[in-house]
């Protein structure tokens, strides 16, 4: 079997130039100490691939299905990042109960092994653990049907569902599915919301306007134009904004989207209300939902 035998190297690390992928390769170290002692390892094995990746324990892989430039290639890294306070915020939005304590950084870097910050289509696997096939991951009251793959929105630290339908396979014992781009995934344990509109907070609650504002969060499961309406307990209307379909406020998927927005306390003359507590409701096509908010001064 030929071969090419690199020598002199005094580091630990070694990167072969110009493998072609999907090819097999066989390596082994032979050492050399000063005294001229040396000592030979067993032969390792690695397959060359760009355009895939499994994480070190085999729980997760990534497979490109857009090309990718020249020399650059996609990579899954086990990360022991803490992500309490991405938990703590997906957790607010009610639709995650439970997340996986691992989460995984999926990447794509250069020739150079430079990470790049591009646009990359792929799918993204993610094994799951249910050994006797009754329904539940192991070792937990978790159902399989309510898995779901979630990638970190970095702007906002929490955990959101890719846009696209995923797939779990129950006989291979794996999800899966098509992203857009990559960053920390993990799986979580979901609730799917059953109207249009569900799962309005806000917070601070109370909340004084002189101070600060609230941040009112709701979940939409369609894009589609939103009314956002606050009356006090008389029905005056105080608050009135119009969110258009597709615009921060007003974007939907099946799996439940949440989103954001803030209110300064001020009605549409700019002049701060009164203290008090306030109905607000939100309303998408012929749905809507209410919620009380307190101001205090």
């Amino acid at each position: 079997i030929g071969g090419n035998v690199v020598s002199g190297i005094t580091d630990t690390e070694y990167i072969p130039p110009n493998l072609a992928e999907n090819v097999k390769y066989y390596w082994k170290v032979a050492a050399v100490d000063p005294f001229g002692n040396s000592a030979i390892s067993n032969p390792f094995n690695f397959i060359a691939s760009w355009n895939k990746d499994d994480s070190d324990d085999g729980q997760v892989r990534v497979e490109m299905t857009g090309d990718l430039p020249s020399g650059y290639y996609v990579k899954v890294e086990n990360t022991s990042q803490d992500f309490s306070i991405a938990l703590k915020n997906s957790i607010s939005d009610r639709l995650i109960k439970c997340v996986n304590q691992k989460a995984y950084k999926i990447s794509v870097y250069d020739k150079n092994n430079v990470s790049q910050n591009i646009s990359a289509r792929g799918s993204v696997r993610f094994n799951y653990s249910d050994g006797n096939s009754d329904g539940y991951v192991d070792g937990t009251d978790i159902k399989i049907a309510r898995i779901r793959i979630a990638h970190l929105n970095e702007t906002k630290n929490r955990w959101e569902f890719p846009t696209a339908a995923q797939i779990i396979d129950k006989t291979k014992k794996h999800l899966k599915v098509d992203v857009e781009h990559f960053s920390y995934f993990t799986t979580v344990a979901s609730v799917v919301p059953t109207k249009k509109i569900s799962n309005i907070v806000n917070y601070p609650n109370p909340f004084n306007p002189e101070k600060e504002t609230t941040t009112i969060k709701y979940v939409l499961t369609e894009t589609d134009d939103v009314l956002i309406r606050i009356f006090n307990l008389v029905g005056d209307l105080v608050y009135q904004q119009n969110i258009t379909a597709g615009e921060e406020g007003a974007i939907g998927q099946s799996e439940g989207y949440t989103n954001e927005i803030n209110w300064d306390g001020k009605n549409g003359n700019g002049i701060v209300a009164a203290t008090g507590v306030y109905i607000l409701e939100i309303k998408s096509g012929k749905d809507k939902d209410v919620r009380k908010i307190a101001v205090i001064k």
